[in-house]
């Protein structure tokens, strides 16, 4: 009881609130770290830095990446979790942009059509088709379709193929 009275009573990090950290302006090191040892002062037990717009600091750059290990490296000096949100602002997933710089990468749709065995086809466009045999709740089965149509498949079977299409 002492023990669980000592944990609840000062928590470690694990049990402390984490800050979500916006990072605008120039990063410098040395106030990253100092603001981390206030927040260790506050009580929290950890933070999760995250860009926001007035960054001045290129985000992924060589310089973001050397404020991130400066950050980590003051987190466990003063025993506390660091988390790296995920993303440079909004949305998420296209890091600021640089994802989405390149064509490739840039938004896809897929498009879903089913089939009656007897009816499907497969197109030089399709991705992948599958086999799914459905019951009243949902698909029972599924299983990859490689060639044609199966011959045997079950009274309640369909066939879900997918292709992409562009937006």
């Amino acid at each position: 009881m002492d023990r669980m009275w000592s944990e609840f009573s000062n928590p470690d990090c694990r049990f402390r609130g984490k800050l979500f950290w916006a990072w605008n302006g120039k990063l410098e090191a040395e106030e990253l770290r100092r603001q981390i040892r206030v927040m260790k002062q506050m009580g929290f037990g950890g933070f999760f830095m995250h860009s926001r717009v007035g960054l001045n600091t290129a985000y992924l750059g060589d310089e973001w990446f050397e404020m991130i290990a400066a950050c980590n490296d003051e987190a466990r000096k003063q025993k506390m979790e660091a988390w790296l949100y995920d993303e440079d602002r909004w949305p998420s997933g296209a890091a600021g942009g640089l994802v989405t710089k390149d064509p490739r990468y840039r938004k896809r749709l897929l498009h879903l059509s089913i089939h009656a065995p007897k009816d499907y086809r497969r197109t030089k466009d399709e991705l992948a088709a599958y086999v799914a045999e459905m019951g009243a709740t949902g698909a029972r089965t599924v299983r990859r379709l490689k060639g044609p149509a199966p011959n045997a498949a079950g009274r309640n079977a369909s066939i879900r193929a997918f292709r992409g299409v562009p937006p």
